[in-house]
């Protein structure tokens, strides 16, 4: 009898053993850095794009999809709840003009190898996430994604700021772009709508300016108040707020 117990007990042991463990070991700390992959929905116009997610030391992110975002670029927060094993996003969003709210999106962890980052919608914490609701599937940039034997680039990285700011009557977008390749510039009120395009095409590598007069597409002058510069690749965004001053 003695001998049978210890040989279940074995069995069970080595049963346990076999589960894989990765996702429950997932924290915050893992998930810092720039990730690339897809985003996808069954149930919201059957999409699957792509996105590149930078996630900061602060709790703070930048996506490339807008599936995970709306305006506002410095109220995204993203975090992880060790007892539900599961990644909040949340950001600010404008209901009309005056009006915000906060938007959270719950994803459950439910593969993480280092490297490779899968993660299901789950916002009741229900037993079982919905994938077929929202999915995310993200590699760390510059690793081989699963299936992939390619090495992966890392997302472009742009540095923009903007001067004077505030500015009346003129300001200068200045960024830089580490490789040669297609970029758009626009300028885009708190709602997300654009109000002026600044550039639309190819750029080369390095230091380029850019100059906005408070103008609308129409040359019509603006309103004051704040607005955000948008400068996108196609692997990376970055925006910068614009305040006009009248």
């Amino acid at each position: 009898m003695k001998t049978l117990a210890i040989a279940l007990l074995a069995v069970i042991a080595s049963a346990l053993a076999a589960v894989p463990t990765a996702a429950q070991s997932f924290s915050f700390e893992e998930m810092i850095g720039t990730w690339e992959g897809t985003v996808s929905s069954e149930y919201f116009g059957g999409y699957t794009d792509p996105i590149t997610l930078m996630v900061h030391a602060d709790g703070t992110y930048d996506e490339t999809s807008g599936h995970l975002s709306v305006s506002y670029y410095d109220q995204r927060f993203v975090s992880h709840e060790a007892s539900t094993n599961r990644v909040k996003f949340r950001w600010l969003t404008t209901v009309y003009s005056g009006q915000y709210f906060y938007t959270t999106v719950y994803f459950e962890v439910v593969e993480y190898t280092g490297d490779h980052l899968v993660l299901h919608y789950n916002f009741d914490d229900l037993d079982q996430p919905l994938p077929e609701v929202q999915s995310l599937v993200l590699t760390r940039a510059g690793t081989t994604s699963v299936g992939d034997q390619r090495g992966r680039t890392p997302a472009a990285v742009i540095s923009a700021t903007a001067y004077p700011n505030p500015f009346n009557p003129a300001t200068r977008l200045a960024f830089s772009l580490p490789s040669d390749g297609p970029v758009r510039v626009e300028v885009l009120d708190l709602r997300g709508r654009r109000v002026a395009l600044l550039h639309q095409g190819p750029l080369a590598a390095g230091r380029h300016e850019l100059e906005w007069r408070g103008r609308d597409a129409a040359g019509q002058a603006v309103p004051g108040g704040v607005y955000l510069a948008s400068i996108q690749t196609p692997t990376n965004r970055q925006t910068v707020k614009l305040t006009l001053a009248k």
